[in-house]
């Protein structure tokens, strides 16, 4: 299990990879717009890994070796949620598929909704993720 944020205090960094697109930017700024807007804590965005602090890793910032990213198991976009100890896995085959990853935790994980006449964002002290592996092949 993963903890974000505990008390209205950050807890976990949002980590991107030096080379990281412009997509996987802003799902790392869209993961921590919600997460501030849901409790005040700001996670910090950050290219260094993580040392004894929970880390959600977006796009190439992981280690590809961890997953399966095959267009068999994603299809041409698909995207992966892997909660494993300290470890938030956002990632997909494309840059943009990881801001798919992102709503898809903060709608089914921590509550939100995505609609156009506006966001529900819920207030929260704390937010925590247990474990999981999702693998997200979309349809179109």
């Amino acid at each position: 299990m993963i903890t974000l944020f505990e008390h209205y205090k950050p807890i976990a960094r949002i980590i991107l990879s030096p080379t990281a697109s412009k997509a996987e930017h802003r799902a790392a700024t869209e993961f921590q717009r919600v997460i501030r807007q849901m409790s005040g804590a700001e996670l910090v965005i950050t290219t260094t890994e993580p040392v004894d602090t929970p880390g959600v890793y977006i796009g190439r910032a992981a280690s590809e070796s961890e997953v399966d990213l095959s267009e068999t198991r994603l299809g041409f976009d698909g995207y992966l949620i892997k909660v494993t100890g300290q470890r938030l896995i956002l990632m997909g085959r494309r840059g943009y598929s990881a801001l798919y990853a992102v709503y898809h935790v903060l709608e089914r994980h921590l509550g939100c909704g995505f609609f156009e006449e506006g966001d529900q964002i819920p207030q929260r002290a704390s937010g925590s993720i247990e474990d999981m592996e999702t693998y997200c092949k979309p349809r179109f």
